[in-house]
This record gives structure tokens, C-alpha cells and sequence, in this order.
């Protein structure tokens, strides 16, 4: 008798239990977020949401914003934020006279290699503030302060 009356018991409970987890998933946005198929946007939601419940974490943000900076340029990935240009001194250039080609070396410690887009009118020199950014049609270009015109270039380190 006993036993009839715990599963009665269960039965009613269960139900009105089962209800109010659904209605606690659909009133929780991080469980929203495991909907989204893309992967940039499901975690941009999840650090949304990771924020609302905790606060926005500044240094964790920070170091965010140097990762994207050492990663500018590479083959691209899941890594993270994405920068659309960076500018940076250049350190030393290298030059390879038999292929018209130059080694830029940044202060940061990129490595850049210039292709042969691109018309600057302008001496890629070290001490130099350089601005990297997207070409019009895929891959890199630099831009040197006070010249003309950009260099197409492909990140190497």
C-alpha cells in the first residue's frame, strides 16, 4: 500500500517537475545559444551570456584582443576575434633582389613577405609605421604612413 501511494505520489510530482524544467530551459539564454549553427555566433552568444551572469571579465577581454593580434594574418580558423586591420613599426626589411621580393619584420615579430600586387610608392624602411589590412580580392596589403598606394603582402610568422 505504501509503495502504490509513493508511485502515485511520484506520478503526480513528475509531470508538474517536467514542466518546470522546460519552463526554466526556455527562460535560460545560454541554453538558447546551443541552437545557433554557426560557431562564431553560438560563442559570441555563450560570452554574451557568460557576461550577464557574471560581469564582463576585462582582462580576459584584453588578452582576447592580444590573441587576435599575434594570430592577424594567418590562415584562419577558429581563432577567435577577428581584426579587419593592424598597424605596427617596422622592425627590419630583407630584401631578395632575385625574385623582387621583401621579408618585413614587424615590432611585434610578424613576419611578412611581399607579393607582387600592388603599386607603393613609398620606401618600406625600418622605424616606419605600416598598416596591414584585407586586399580587395582576398589576402593582405601594406599600407607605409605618409606614402601612396599598397604593397600586396602574405603572412609568414
Amino acid at each position: 500500500m505504501r509503495i502504490a501511494r509513493l508511485v502515485v505520489l511520484a506520478g503526480l510530482l513528475l509531470p508538474g517537475s517536467t514542466m518546470l524544467l522546460a519552463q526554466a530551459r526556455t527562460q535560460d539564454p545560454m541554453l538558447e545559444c546551443r541552437g545557433i549553427g554557426n560557431k562564431a555566433e553560438r560563442l559570441d552568444c555563450y560570452d554574451k551570456g557568460m557576461d550577464a551572469i557574471y560581469g564582463v571579465d576585462e582582462e580576459l577581454v584584453a588578452q582576447r584582443e592580444e590573441r587576435a593580434k599575434r594570430k592577424f594574418g594567418l590562415p584562419e580558423g577558429d581563432n577567435g576575434l577577428e581584426m579587419t586591420e593592424m598597424t605596427a613599426k617596422i622592425a627590419n626589411v630583407y630584401n631578395d633582389m632575385k625574385f623582387n621580393q621583401m621579408l618585413i619584420e614587424l615590432d611585434n615579430g610578424q613576419l611578412w613577405r611581399t607579393t607582387s600586387t600592388g603599386s607603393l610608392r613609398s620606401a618600406i624602411r625600418p622605424g616606419r609605421e605600416a598598416t596591414i589590412g584585407p586586399g580587395l580580392v582576398g589576402g593582405y596589403r601594406i599600407r607605409v604612413k605618409g606614402g601612396n598606394g599598397f604593397r600586396g603582402v602574405i603572412r609568414i610568422k
